[in-house]
Formats: structure tokens, sequence, C-alpha cells
């Protein structure tokens, strides 16, 4: 073979190889930032049904107040 020829089919590999690299690279890093973003989404949701949890109590608390003091609901 040609040394021009040998020079180019291994220019070509090496920039396949580095290509490929930073493709895994990128989708390690996508991977890894999908991942953040779930664990911030699992904990907003629940704080979400903390709170949920808080006003549901207090309804609960205020409906049997209603019913101590006998007050009908105006629905």
């Amino acid at each position: 073979m040609q040394p021009e020829l040998m020079l180019s089919i291994a220019a070509n590999i090496i920039a396949i190889a580095y290509f490929a690299g930073s493709l895994k690279a990128t989708q390690l890093h996508h991977a890894e930032i999908i991942k953040n973003l779930k664990e911030e989404v699992n904990a907003h949701f629940k704080r979400l049904e903390i709170k949920q949890d808080k006003h549901n109590k207090l309804i609960e608390r205020m409906v049997r107040v209603e019913a101590a003091l006998e007050i009908k609901p105006t629905k």
C-alpha cells in the first residue's frame, strides 16, 4: 500500500474514534443531567405532598369544628 493511503486511513480511524468518544461523553453528561432533574422533581413532589397533607389535616379539623358548632356548609 502507498504511505499516503495508510496515513489517510489512520487519520480517519483517529477522527472516528475521537467523535465516538465525544458522543459517548455527551451521552453520559446528558444521562447525569436527567438523573439530577428526576431527583429534583421527586423532591419537589415530596414537598408538595407534605403541604397537601397539612392542608388536608386543616380541612379535617375544620369539618370537626363545624360539626361541633353545628355550622352547615354553604354548598
